[in-house]
């Protein structure tokens, strides 16, 4: 994937993120990912922005 087409596709899935819910499936692992979009810092950020936050769970008193 070329640098433009990689950006072009973190902004698209930024942008849906804070609009309405994501769905991606994919078999790729991160490292994947980074060596696809040729860009670590931009697959870890587009991994982040489409991974949920983890729930805190609070114990039972």
């Amino acid at each position: 994937m070329k640098k433009h087409e990689a950006v072009a596709f973190f902004n698209l899935i930024n942008h849906l993120h804070e609009q309405t819910s994501v769905i991606i499936t994919t078999n790729k692992s991160p490292q994947q990912w980074a060596e696809m979009l040729d860009d670590e810092v931009l697959a870890t950020a587009l991994l982040d922005v489409s991974t949920p936050p983890t729930p805190c769970f609070l114990p039972f008193q």
